[in-house]
């Protein structure tokens, strides 16, 4: 669509570019193109995109603000379709890029977070994010950390690690009915134990 961006206008690409032809880009949905296109350009200096998948970015917001927008999207994607409400609690595993991001998505709609991550300089990064506390997963089980911030545990349960063992520790903290949202993608087998509790 030429003439959509002026010359020189600052962009980001949408990241889930499809084909245009399957039935899922035919139906709206290009992140689950059957045959996406391979033409990224990873850490190329120059890419060529098509201008439907580029997005501009408002003179407000500066370029390293606007290299966040495709994690921040992934962040709060996230967080609607698991249907997070105002003030409710939520549990956040692993305080890297995403899972900080989400930390702020959930701060911004009004939700209390407790944030979980292995190393210390994360830790204070999601207390200045916003989570009312922080923990070491190795070193607090957060099934009990969780609980005694709110008896009823979380309501949600992001998952932004990728650690396998932590998978089964969100979905362990997440309060009865509650949801888990695995963001983080482990690259090894990650085993569930569900919990089971049997009350007479």
């Amino acid at each position: 669509r030429t003439g959509t961006f002026r010359p020189g206008a600052r962009v980001v690409a949408y990241p889930a570019r499809g084909c245009g032809k399957c039935l899922w880009c035919l139906e709206g949905h290009p992140r689950y193109c059957l045959e996406p296109p391979n033409t990224w350009g990873a850490y190329a200096e120059q890419v060529v995109s098509r201008t439907d998948f580029l997005i501009e970015i408002p003179d407000e917001v500066d370029d390293r603000a606007a290299a966040l927008a495709e994690p921040l999207g992934v962040g709060l994607r996230a967080i609607d379709l698991a249907g997070v409400k105002d003030g409710e609690l939520c549990y956040v595993s692993g305080l890297g890029s995403i899972g900080l991001l989400v930390v702020a998505g959930l701060v911004d709609r009004g939700a209390r977070v407790v944030g979980s991550d292995v190393r210390e300089d994360r830790r204070a990064l999601g207390e200045a994010f916003g989570c009312e506390v922080v923990f070491d997963p190795l070193a607090e089980d957060p099934f009990w950390k969780t609980l005694g911030v709110d008896r009823h545990g979380p309501a949600f349960a992001f998952e932004c690690s990728g650690a396998a063992p932590a998978v089964q520790l969100a979905f362990n903290a997440c309060g009865h009915m509650g949801t888990v949202v695995l963001l983080g993608i482990p690259f090894e087998p990650a085993m569930l134990m569900p919990a089971v509790m049997a009350v007479k």
